[in-house]
């Protein structure tokens, strides 16, 4: 009954959309959701939340589809490297969203995003043994608190595809 209350209150037409998806997947016995978690976590966001949700996804499928091109190439190779560092760069990074600080919070509080930490910058020094005994040398770091990103849960990923595929299709059956 929850769930057809909160559909029913939904003004959005493209969120009733997904309370009919939800409605419908949740229903099938086979598809074993019986977690009620799901209901009320499309209840809390907006459509400006979901759709930034959507695009998040994208990118996160953008980039295991990278990382599955950078393991078929051959194990040795300067451009494997080169790509590994790249990924791994990438995967630090995050992807910044076009949302208002409070709908971030939301994303976040919700579960359905994780904000990466800060960047940390150390300047460059150097020093040689005999100035490194002889006295405490603390570098400077900076941190960017603007700088950082966002990665999507496990728990986003199943409420997107929970929101978005008819589970009962061939192309959803894959939950």
């Amino acid at each position: 009954m929850p769930l057809l209350e909160n559909a029913s209150l939904e003004n959005s037409e493209e969120l009733q959309d997904k309370w009919a998806n939800m409605i419908a997947n949740m229903a099938d016995s086979e598809n074993n959701l019986q977690n009620q978690i799901f209901p009320y976590l499309l209840s809390q966001i907006s459509i400006q939340e979901y759709e930034e949700l959507k695009e998040l996804s994208n990118k996160e499928s953008a980039f295991r589809k990278k990382e599955n091109n950078i393991s078929q190439l051959p194990i040795d190779s300067r451009e494997r490297r080169v790509a590994l560092i790249n990924h791994e760069i990438e995967k630090l990074n995050g992807y910044k969203l076009n949302l208002k600080e409070y709908e971030k919070a939301n994303l976040t509080r919700l579960g359905l995003i994780r904000q990466l930490p800060p960047r940390m910058y150390i300047e460059e020094f150097s020093l040689d043994f005999e100035e490194l005994q002889n006295r405490w040398y603390q570098p400077g770091i900076e941190m960017d608190v603007d700088d950082y990103g966002f990665r999507l849960n496990e728990l986003g990923e199943r409420f997107l595809l929970l929101c978005e595929v008819d589970l009962n299709t061939p192309s959803g059956a894959n939950l």
